[in-house]
């Protein structure tokens, strides 16, 4: 299986316009498959993707920036799903207990080289 790569730099809503723009067949895919997997409505997902915005801006404004941008990149008309995705261990984690079958990511430095998998 070949995975995607791009390259993306600038402002964060100016890499998650790129990232949104370059992947949006497979972000449009994976909230379908995280909506399945959630087991809840969509106003609760919704309503815990909130929750999870807020505590990432909190923490780290500039990574909101970029989330809208990857929403509005990829035509995501509700820029929680992104939230949601981003939260989605946590709001598993709500209902089961966590398994080892989540993503890793990695960053490799100086080259700001940045690999995922799901």
């Amino acid at each position: 299986m070949k995975f995607p790569q791009i390259t993306i730099s600038g402002k964060p809503d100016d890499r998650g316009y790129a990232h949104g723009e370059a992947l949006s067949s497979e972000i449009e895919a994976t909230i379908d498959f995280y909506v399945r997997i959630f087991k809840k409505s969509t106003a609760e997902i919704l309503d815990l993707a909130k929750h999870f915005r807020s505590v990432i801006h909190e923490y780290n404004p500039a990574y909101c920036e970029e989330i809208e941008g990857i929403a509005a990149g990829a035509k995501i008309r509700e820029s929680l799903w992104i939230y949601a995705l981003n939260s989605r261990s946590e709001i598993l984690a709500l209902d089961v207990p966590m398994s080892a079958n989540e993503c890793t990511a990695l960053c490799f430095q100086p080259t700001a080289l940045l690999g995922q998998n799901w």
